[in-house]
């Protein structure tokens, strides 16, 4: 700890307490439960919207090295819901990673950020991913203080949804 001698003497508190304010961002406000369940609506329209167009476009690429594919088996089979995970899962981590924001949360005009409201890194932005698909995951918003809307995926990657 080098100090400069010329600098006036302060306390041990008052030297802590600011340069903890200026090294901490401010995490923003915390989003309502009603703009995470319009998140959440939205988010399910781009994201079907999303998997539609990544099913059309295998289909026209097997087709055109002229290999026909049972598209409705492959949907509603197992290979469809592995599919279906991966194309998710690659859809929140890309959005997230990249600009901290999925297109629902551009409308919304929400962001995730760490909980010392900086950017997450790809650890908890992987981690948030992958918890989304714990069952019963979106009904972890009902429960608890409702003043902190934070579902499962943000309490254990430990992020924010805020305003911004």
């Amino acid at each position: 700890m080098s100090q400069n001698p010329y600098q006036s003497p302060r306390s041990r508190s008052s030297v802590r307490s600011s340069t903890g304010s200026r090294n901490r961002k401010s995490a923003g406000r915390l989003v309502s439960q009603n703009t995470r369940f319009a998140n959440y609506l939205l988010e399910q329209i781009f994201l079907y919207l999303t998997i539609t167009l990544s099913f059309a476009t295998l289909n026209t690429l097997a087709l055109t090295v002229g290999v026909e594919l049972d598209v409705q088996n492959l949907i509603l089979g197992s290979s469809g819901s592995f599919l279906f995970f991966i194309i998710s899962f690659t859809y929140y981590v890309f959005f997230e990673a990249i600009i901290q924001q999925t297109p629902a949360k551009l409308i919304t005009r929400t962001k995730v950020v760490d909980e010392s409201g900086g950017q997450p890194s790809i650890g908890q932005i992987l981690g948030r991913s992958a918890c989304r698909f714990i069952p019963f995951e979106a009904f972890s918003f009902l429960f608890g203080d409702r003043t902190k809307v934070r579902g499962w995926h943000d309490k254990f990657s430990k992020t924010l949804v805020v305003k911004v």
